[in-house]
């Protein structure tokens, strides 16, 4: 068995979450109903039943024979009744409609994920109140030092709204810029200018943020442990870039996906932590989704492609109350 991705946009979803419901349990049906948000009742309902649908296809057990359990760190897991018979680690994350789960069979490895959407806060408010390098150090307790000073002064290449690209290397110093409301004039190698407001680079540096965030929050839910963790400041990411979006998207296929960013180094306490694969990827234009297996598997690619799912199309069919 290999391991699986699914994500499932339930926020947009045509079809009613209360025939859903009843594919579940009494008592998940009672964790599902104690959101008082109509959203969240949604995703946590799409949250089991993507488990239980990646257990029917898996295990090959019947809908009604399924129990999902907590393990260590009360991560959700499946154990069979037959302790010889196969078992999966599931972790799940949503955000803004959208949930995502990874499953690996066994529990030889441990998986994490997580999926940030970039504009669902209004952050423009709080970094034109503070200024971006202030508002990041309000998550100094999240970062460590190096990675603080590389989210505020560092930016992505960025792309104007006229398709120009302007890589690193020639923004320099306009980098370190941390208003939205600047004018900025930068000469281009082909002679040209281009006159752009601050705010393009503050934009890139937000998406960057939410990539280290996106990185560090699947990390730590592959631990177990929670964002309390006192060890936070000490697990350190290189080599991050938020990658490219996504701006429209087929549904029902993968064209939502945009780029992927598979060399993220992992560090603690400054060294190098082995045995770890992480992914990071970028889903339409604001979504992105982290992914981390350990210990790495040896049979190639730890991570296979994230399969879109529709309730009507992919799980109902294998549902029954």
């Amino acid at each position: 068995m290999k391991n699986q991705n699914s994500l499932i946009d339930i926020a947009n979803s045509k079809h009613k979450a209360s025939r859903a419901l009843k594919y579940l349990k009494a008592d998940e049906q009672q964790a599902v109903s104690k959101y008082l948000r109509v959203k969240d009742k949604k995703m946590s309902l799409a949250s089991y039943l993507l488990k239980y649908l990646i257990v029917a296809k898996t295990c090959t057990v019947p809908w009604s024979g399924i129990q999902i359990s907590s393990g260590q760190y009360k991560k959700p897991c499946y154990r069979p009744k037959d302790p010889d018979g196969p078992g999966i680690e599931f972790n799940v994350s949503h955000q803004a409609g959208l949930v995502v789960v990874v499953a690996n069979p066994g529990t030889s490895a441990k998986v994490g994920v997580d999926i940030v959407c970039v504009n669902e806060r209004n952050d423009h408010a709080r970094i034109d109140e503070k200024g971006f390098d202030a508002w990041v150090d309000t998550y100094e307790e999240m970062f460590s030092d190096r990675e603080l000073n590389n989210i505020k002064y560092y930016v992505d290449a960025i792309q104007l709204e006229d398709g120009t690209e302007i890589g690193t290397d020639q923004l320099g110093e306009l980098a370190r810029c941390c208003s939205r409301h600047e004018p900025m004039h930068i000469a281009l190698a082909s002679g040209d200018s281009r006159y752009f407001s601050s705010g393009v680079v503050v934009e890139a540096k937000l998406r960057r943020f939410y990539a280290y965030w996106c990185l560090k929050e699947a990390y730590i839910k592959m631990s177990g442990e929670a964002l309390l963790a006192k060890w936070l400041r000490d697990l350190e990411f290189q080599n991050v870039r938020a990658p490219r979006p996504n701006q429209s998207r087929d549904a029902g296929s993968s064209s939502g996906f945009g780029d992927v960013i598979r060399d993220v180094e992992v560090l603690f306490k400054g060294k190098l932590v082995g045995s770890v694969s992480m992914e990071l990827q970028a889903f339409e234009a604001q979504y992105m989704i982290a992914t981390v297996i350990s210990p790495t598997t040896s049979n190639g690619s730890a991570f296979p492609d994230f399969e879109i799912l529709d309730l009507e199309r992919d799980v109902y069919p294998w549902a029954t109350p």
